[in-house]
């Protein structure tokens, strides 16, 4: 077992370059690309704000530092880039929900399990974070709702551990629930532009 001193993930923030027409794709169907970019640009602001001030190592993985066609091979390729950390935390730029204390209780649960998962109700995860990289991103149905369900499968002989679910925004619809269940919020504000 790693030393509570010794444990220090890197954790690895997936993003891509902030460009209307290429950000938020989904989303800009019904806002177009200049909102889903406003949308993207908090999104984006708020997870590195949020990552920085946990105090954990991280870097900003953009997509031109990307390689590989899948998401999976994007994956692998960054875990193999990072894992100079004990173990690699990857955390995606489509989350509103992403806190200090989410990401204190994944590197807690990352300690004591193999792999840790923040599942997404669209079937997906929001966050994966892994000591070993194994086959885990291999063989995956990759922007389905089957990934969730994969994934798992491919866990379900090491301890793992999963955070609480939660939701993306990855369309219209996502957004204005987030909109009607947190009108305060920062997001609010800039869809309340458009909305």
């Amino acid at each position: 077992m790693v030393s509570e001193i010794q444990f220090d993930p890197m954790i690895v923030v997936f993003a891509k370059q902030p460009v209307a027409g290429k950000v938020k794709t989904r989303l800009a169907k019904k806002t177009g690309s200049d909102n889903a970019l406003k949308v993207y640009n908090y999104l984006l602001n708020h997870t590195k704000d949020t990552v920085s001030d946990s105090g954990f190592d991280y870097v900003m993985h953009y997509d031109n530092l990307q390689k590989g066609s899948s998401l999976g091979e994007r994956l692998s390729h960054a875990f193999d880039l990072y894992k100079n950390n004990c173990a690699v935390i990857f955390i995606g730029t489509d989350f509103p929900f992403i806190t200090i204390e989410l990401i204190i209780k994944a590197v807690d649960r990352l300690k004591l399990n193999d792999v840790v998962i923040g599942p997404s109700l669209d079937g997906g995860y929001y966050l994966i974070g892994l000591k070993e990289k194994r086959d885990l991103f291999e063989g995956i149905d990759w922007s389905t709702e089957n990934v969730l369900e994969q994934t798992i499968a491919k866990v379900s002989n090491h301890k793992y551990y999963l955070l609480p679910e939660y939701y993306d925004i990855d369309t219209f619809n996502d957004l204005k629930k987030y909109v009607a269940d947190y009108p305060e919020s920062g997001l609010a504000v800039v869809a309340g532009q458009f909305l």
